[in-house]
């Protein structure tokens, strides 16, 4: 939200699926108000326009935090601080969250607030990507089946390092990871899209291309095309001549390093599980 008054100019961060649904749609204004806050012992990370953790209404103490093959409860404690304000209490170095459809990372803020004003910080990206075997089922027999589902290859690694700026004073910009995603702002009381600039999403491609062609050259993997009817409706788009497999980023992994004047002190990570789907 920008502006001093709600309403004055709205911003939201998610799927196209929202464009035509009414401004003052309760879910819509329910995720415009989304942010994720999340307290170490010397700063606090605030997440703008993005919750990445689900609350059990009734007890108002469970969450829970998911990515791929990861999910687990106990990063964080939750608690609520003026005004209801839901806080995370880190308890690790490393807070897992989690994306859905329509609650996505996409130019989204990272603000830092310090607990000492003289600590600087420096916030970095990588995302964790993930080579996938894809298992042809249609030819195999159950026996067969169930064994190659159950020694799947599943490669995961991470991308090189992607550094924020610090576009004003601890307030750190991501990236985009899709190219369907939209900037979504109220025009006549109904959402807009404002597209991701070109030249953004050009350099996002081509630093996916670039990490897709790493893992290749690592794991001598050669372009294909096959596609597998399933629930999923499962594309290859790599072979290393036996298996099949396809490639994409399962998780963005923020970096935050804190200094005193020059001196390095300490890192602490969030890390985002990236939802796909339609």
């Amino acid at each position: 939200m920008i502006g001093s008054q709600f309403g004055i100019y709205l911003v939201a961060r998610l799927s196209v699926g929202l464009l035509g649904v009414p401004i003052d749609d309760p879910e819509v204004v329910e995720s415009l108000l989304k942010e994720t806050r999340i307290k170490f012992s010397e700063f606090t990370v605030v997440l703008h326009d993005f919750k990445g953790y689900e609350t059990d209404t009734e007890n108002d103490i469970a969450y829970y935090f998911c990515s791929f093959n990861y999910c687990d409860t106990s990063d964080a404690t939750l608690y609520f601080e003026e005004e209801k304000t839901e806080v995370l209490i880190a308890r690790k170095d490393t807070v897992h969250l989690s994306e859905d459809l329509n609650n996505r990372v996409n130019n989204s803020t990272i603000q830092i607030i310090p607990k000492n004003s003289s600590d600087r910080f420096e916030v970095s990206l990588q995302y964790e990507t993930v080579v996938n075997e894809i298992i042809d089922y249609r030819e195999l027999s159950d026996v067969e089946r169930e064994h190659r589902y159950q020694n799947r290859v599943s490669i995961l690694e991470k991308s090189k390092v992607i550094p924020l700026p610090d576009s004003a004073n601890f307030h750190f910009k991501t990236v985009p990871h899709t190219s369907d995603m939209v900037e979504l702002v109220e025009q006549n009381g109904e959402w807009a899209p404002k597209m991701n600039p070109k030249k953004q999403l050009r350099k996002e491609q081509d630093f996916f291309e670039a990490e897709q062609n790493r893992m290749k050259k690592k794991y001598n993997l050669h372009d294909t095309l096959v596609e597998i009817p399933s629930e999923l409706y499962a594309v290859a788009t790599l072979t290393d001549g036996i298996r099949l497999y396809d490639y994409f980023y399962a998780t963005f992994v923020f970096r935050i390093d804190r200094y005193e004047a020059r001196k390095f002190i300490e890192s602490k990570y969030i890390s985002i599980g990236i939802a796909y789907g339609c």
